[in-house]
């Protein structure tokens, strides 16, 4: 199973508009729901979508995704994804089943929505700026997190020097922070507000419009 080496952070509102004024990003919209109700601390199981825009029109790719925690440290995961109609896996038929003849089921489920901002340039790493949508009667955060991914290759000291390279300075790193995991953002909210009143097809549209904003 891969192994997901990243750190995170949580940025001021300055230090986000410097990464994204300095470095090319590509945007894309997520929304990710956690079936297994996202409660528990150290694993998550969960549905993706995510929606880019290519050639003038949206595109949707569905990820059905496992992660484990490694030696209680967030920093280190496994994790196993699959994209939905075309990786071949135990669960397919179940979670084809639950994505498109649902009637909407995936609202029963903890979520997210946000947007994210894919930063360009850098070659040794994978960076990622989240901005989560607080929805008209669903808040989830209003925090801008970025994550620094390991790409082939185990050195954690290029955590430090590609923040001094990118030139930005972090609140506060929240790698072994749960609270800020997506499942437990995702979980706090589905506790306090219930399900979206939005459809699956309105949150989608949602999305798309901030993919262009």
């Amino acid at each position: 199973m891969p192994i997901e080496i990243e750190r995170k952070y949580l940025l001021e509102n300055e230090e986000k508009n410097k990464l994204l004024d300095n470095f090319d990003s590509e945007k894309v919209g997520i929304i990710q729901w956690y079936l297994d109700g996202g409660v528990y601390i150290n694993s998550s199981v969960r549905i993706r979508l995510m929606i880019r825009k290519e050639n003038g029109k949206f595109v949707q790719q569905w990820i059905y995704g496992k992660k484990t925690v490694l030696n209680n440290s967030l920093e280190t995961r496994e994790e196993k994804e699959f994209v939905v109609g075309k990786d071949e896996f135990d669960e397919a038929a179940e979670i084809k089943d639950l994505i498109f003849n649902s009637d909407d089921k995936l609202k029963s489920y903890p979520f997210v929505i946000k947007t994210r901002n894919i930063i360009h340039s850098i070659s040794s790493v994978e960076i990622v700026l989240d901005t989560f949508i607080n929805l008209p009667d669903i808040f989830f955060s209003d925090a801008n997190l970025m994550e620094i991914e390991l790409k082939d290759s185990e050195n954690k000291t290029l955590f430090e020097s590609t923040l001094n390279k990118i030139n930005v300075i972090p609140k506060i790193d929240l790698t072994d922070s749960r609270e800020y995991t997506n499942h437990r953002i995702a979980l706090k909210s589905f506790e306090k507000y219930g399900e979206p009143h939005e459809n699956i097809s309105d949150l989608i549209s949602i999305l798309e419009r901030e993919v262009i904003a």
